[in-house]
């Protein structure tokens, strides 16, 4: 571009705004002739343009062009502006843009001077949720116990990085996978999927929790809609790869009823075996003292029954049990006749 056009102005005149063929001095007689409305004044949303209206009412002369009026917005970031026109009817339109949300002090200039209703204050608020910028944090993005909570934070952003919340946004939390069931060859692959649980928490942030389902490896997805049954979308990082570990304490109480049943099968069979040994024993001590050999049956032991002709000695009616084993009843019992088989006395 060298050599540059140059001009060259009075000392004092600097940054007042001139353009034309000649000089034309602005000053504040001749900002006074503009106006500004529009919603650009008050809001915008960021990544959106907004849009201000300047009318001039000025009557006759050479209009002012659009490339002279400044625009500037400070706040989160600084912003300028452009400005078209002159238009019909002598409106301007300028348009600016902020992607960062938050409050803004804006102004439009024509030189060094600020054009009626400024400086102006403008509430930038974030875009639509982008399920792409939206992160996930916590422990339970990566492992799990079976059977026990576990809990992570969603929040939400714009396009942009601006912190969002939105009563559309629709959130879905999955968790899918599968492990193996039994030892040895018996052992089966088993499939799992639960869904998590989602507490909306009112400011762009959602809570999140989950039970784990069982031991091995899982993925834990987390889809973004805007309507039910609509398109979702994986956030940031979906889905997450998450290993569900083995409940140690359930493994422990499992063990332990485990000892415990081996245990009281250990005690049945010990008392069975000192049962038979009993049942051995008495048969022999029977069989020694010479009971003819008919069989009774008392507290489901077999003994030897005394001869069934002998006539009952021991008061009304046979006794069963011991008192009719040893021919010792109760203490009315009469006592034994002599001459009874094993000298039984």
């Amino acid at each position: 571009g060298s050599p540059f056009q140059l001009t060259v102005i009075p000392s004092g005149l600097f940054n007042v705004g001139f353009w034309g063929s000649g000089f034309r001095l602005i000053d504040e007689k001749d900002v006074a002739q503009f106006t500004l409305s529009g919603l650009g004044l008050e809001a915008a949303v960021a990544g959106e343009k907004a849009q201000v209206d300047i009318l001039s009412k000025r009557i006759g002369g050479e209009p002012t062009p659009g490339d002279k009026f400044v625009v500037e917005l400070r706040g989160p970031e600084f912003i300028t502006g452009v400005v078209e026109g002159p238009m019909e009817g002598g409106m301007y339109v300028a348009n600016y843009m902020a992607t960062m949300a938050g409050v803004y002090t804006g102004t439009i200039k024509i030189g060094r001077f600020s054009l009626p209703g400024c400086p102006f204050q403008v509430t930038v608020t974030s875009d639509d949720t982008d399920p792409s910028m939206c992160t996930a944090a916590g422990d339970g993005l990566a492992t799990c116990v079976e059977g026990q909570e576990t809990t992570f934070t969603l929040t939400t952003f714009d396009m942009h990085g601006n912190p969002t919340y939105r009563d559309q946004d629709i959130f879905q939390v999955t968790l899918k996978g599968g492990g193996r069931i039994g030892k040895g060859p018996k052992a089966k692959f088993k499939k799992v999927e639960v869904s998590g649980f989602i507490k909306d928490n009112g400011n762009g942030t959602y809570s999140i929790r989950y039970v784990g389902p069982m031991e091995g490896a899982l993925s834990l997805s987390v889809k973004h809609s805007t309507m039910k049954d609509g398109p979702q979308q994986d956030i940031a990082g979906s889905p997450f790869p998450v290993k569900c570990e083995a409940n140690k304490a359930k493994i422990a109480a499992a063990e332990a009823k485990a000892q415990r049943e081996a245990q009281d099968e250990k005690a049945r069979e010990e008392e069975a075996r000192i049962g038979a040994q009993e049942a051995a024993r008495n048969a022999t001590e029977v069989a020694a003292r010479g009971i003819p050999s008919g069989r009774m049956k008392t507290g489901g032991l077999s003994f030897i029954d005394p001869d069934p002709n002998r006539p009952a000695i021991l008061g009304q009616g046979r006794k069963t049990g011991l008192a009719a084993l040893f021919n010792r009843g109760p203490k009315e019992a009469k006592p034994l006749e002599p001459g009874l088989p094993g000298g039984m006395e």
